[in-house]
């Protein structure tokens, strides 16, 4: 079997690891940004999430804060207006920030970027409500079992997450990087499979990707009364970026295929050639 390919992909995996200068970069925004909410707000907890703390991160990849307020200073307001008073407090410290879809974005002149998502907890429960995207709701999410679930993931299905998050930022984002965790979470493709044959792995994993969003992707660890039942993971996105998704990654699905069956046949510049459409340039043969 040709080993080109698969060379590829393990190339392609050391591009997009973050170095040394960009985690500690990383981690000094986040802690400068987080003193500075702890300082005027009234939290009751503070999480550091997201991708460069599960171990999914790519170059692209933000930090990401989730800020738990007290219900009283949430109460009758919308979302969006909460994070107006967030993106205006870390403004007059100096900061670029402008509320971004769920969160505010905290810019810089070179990544990574800082994601604050406010939210309030679900009395009760571990749950809490966060900012709907796209309008001035709120829904629920779990950052702890989500936490819990990410950190049990093995090392092979969070390559798939990789994958799918290094696919997702060249096609503008259509998906979040929360919906594709949930999609590594859930995935049947096995570990063994993804370490003997990652060019059929990946296949496997946007076709299952595909099927969620014609159909639904359930959620794996919220299911409450009060929601009556287990929401589809889908509401994270926007109808429009939903339907986007799902026609890239059927694209994509079929280039997958494309390379597979080259790869087969021993044919690595034409495997090579079919998985950089769906992962880019940094996509090299070898």
């Amino acid at each position: 079997m040709a080993e080109g390919l698969l060379k590829s992909y393990q190339t392609l995996f050391e591009r997009e690891t973050l170095t040394s200068r960009v985690g500690d970069a990383l981690t000094e925004r986040r802690a400068n940004v987080s003193a500075i909410l702890k300082k005027w707000f009234d939290i009751l907890d503070l999480f550091w999430l997201g991708s460069t703390v599960n171990g999914t991160a790519i170059t692209s990849s933000d930090a990401d804060i989730l800020i738990a307020l007290d219900r009283h200073h949430v109460h009758g307001r919308d979302s969006h207006s909460i994070l107006l008073e967030i993106s205006e407090l870390l403004c007059r410290h100096g900061l670029r920030a402008q509320p971004d879809g769920r969160c505010v974005r905290v810019c810089y002149v070179s990544g990574p970027n800082v994601d604050v998502v406010p939210a309030y907890p679900l009395e009760g429960t571990r749950l809490y409500h966060i900012p709907d995207e796209g309008d001035d709701m709120w829904i629920f999410s779990d950052p702890i079992g989500h936490q819990m679930s990410m950190k049990a993931l093995s090392h092979q299905k969070k390559s798939l997450i990789r994958l799918m998050k290094i696919w997702n930022v060249l096609h503008a984002s259509p998906l979040t990087s929360y919906y594709i965790d949930i999609l590594g979470i859930t995935t049947s493709v096995g570990d063994e499979n993804i370490s003997s044959c990652i060019p059929a792995a990946a296949k496997e994993f946007f076709r299952y990707a595909e099927r969620c969003l014609i159909m639904s992707l359930p959620h794996p660890t919220i299911g409450h009364p009060t929601l009556g039942g287990v929401p589809d993971v889908g509401i994270y996105l926007t109808d429009q970026n939903r339907d986007l998704a799902e026609n890239l990654v059927s694209h994509a699905v079929v280039d997958l295929e494309h390379s597979y069956r080259s790869w087969l046949r021993e044919d690595d510049r034409r495997a090579c050639e079919y998985a950089r459409n769906i992962f880019g340039c940094r996509f090299q043969e070898t």
